[in-house]
């Protein structure tokens, strides 16, 4: 397992340097240390499974080659016994998972971007932003425009939140007039608004995929968009997948185990190629269930949890012959 591990996060660092590496250069060596130290914990949940998945089977079919379960079954032993600390290992690893996931933050490489679009889905403020720093607040180059009423269109140099409300500085202001159709225009040196809520948080983690956010982002998401948004079902899938996906560590081996140990006179690799012909199709189903999901066809905790379903089913079906 350790050395699935490590082939597999060394693997996912190499795909990201390959994207991300020339722009982090640009910031020193620091910047680099920095962004995998915070991609570390969210590798570790994406191949956690996956190693348990190949080290169980691997294992497993080395057993059953050296005729070990025969000896183990002859001895009285059940499958539930000859797996006692396979299960207990998982279950400790979907505990980790949980914690993982429930204390990840966002990504480091989100913290600027560049060129932002946002709408917001309560007030629908249109938001157009050249430059945004998450950290600091800071904004440059910015575009809102207002729906009102009055209908108003803001051009800013700068801006900056405070935790509070935004302040534009060297900022155009149009208002359109209701009745009669007209554009008045302000000039100001700086202006705050109490009204525009947006948070450079909010902003920037529309930019992703939903299937791209930790679970914070997935939450604070949720708090944002309106109910009837049709991003507000897609995030709760997402909210309901991750939880499920804590317990990714048991469902490999409900998939691994039962076909590793039938039929102890076959040739190893057929029980290999059936467990792994399990895990392709449960992937096929995730696909398919949250495609249902969005679509509104069922529930999004159903669109969550279905796939889980199918490798436990066959699993415990197998086990008990």
């Amino acid at each position: 397992m350790g050395i699935t591990l490590v082939v597999t996060f060394a693997l996912l660092v190499f795909e990201d340097m390959y994207r991300e590496f020339p722009g982090l250069l640009n910031h020193g060596t620091g910047a680099v240390l920095c962004h995998y130290l915070h991609l570390f914990p969210h590798f570790f949940c994406t191949i956690l499974p996956i190693s348990v998945f190949v080290s169980a089977l691997i294992s497993l079919c080395h057993l059953r080659n050296n005729n070990e379960f025969i000896a183990m079954q002859g001895a009285g032993l059940t499958p539930w016994q000859i797996t006692k600390n396979m299960w207990i290992w998982s279950l400790a690893l979907s505990a980790l998972m949980v914690l993982l996931q429930t204390h990840l933050g966002e990504w480091s490489r989100d913290k600027n971007s560049c060129n932002v679009s946002y709408q917001d889905g309560q007030s629908g403020r249109l938001w157009l932003i050249g430059h945004l720093d998450v950290e600091s607040g800071r904004a440059e180059n910015i575009f809102v425009w207002d729906p009102g009423p009055p209908a108003r269109r803001f051009h800013a140099q700068s801006a900056h939140w405070d935790g509070r409300h935004w302040s534009f500085e060297n900022v155009a202001e149009s208002v359109m007039a209701p009745l009669e159709m007209e554009e008045s225009r302000r000039f100001s040196s700086k202006k705050s608004f109490d009204e525009f809520h947006e948070t450079p948080r909010q902003i920037i983690s529309q930019q992703k995929r939903p299937k791209d956010m930790c679970l914070q982002e997935v939450r604070q998401a949720l708090r944002w968009e309106p109910e009837k948004s049709p991003r507000t079902r897609t995030y709760r899938i997402r909210f309901y997948a991750f939880y499920m996906a804590c317990f990714g560590p048991i469902i490999a081996l409900f998939c691994a185990i039962p076909f590793s140990m039938q039929g102890v006179r076959q040739n190893p690799t057929i029980g290999a190629t059936k467990a792994i012909g399990l895990l392709f199709l449960f992937h096929v189903l995730t696909g398919l269930s949250h495609s249902l999901g969005n679509n509104g066809i069922c529930h999004p905790i159903a669109a969550a949890g279905l796939p889980f379903l199918l490798p436990i089913f066959i699993g415990i079906l197998c086990l008990r012959h």
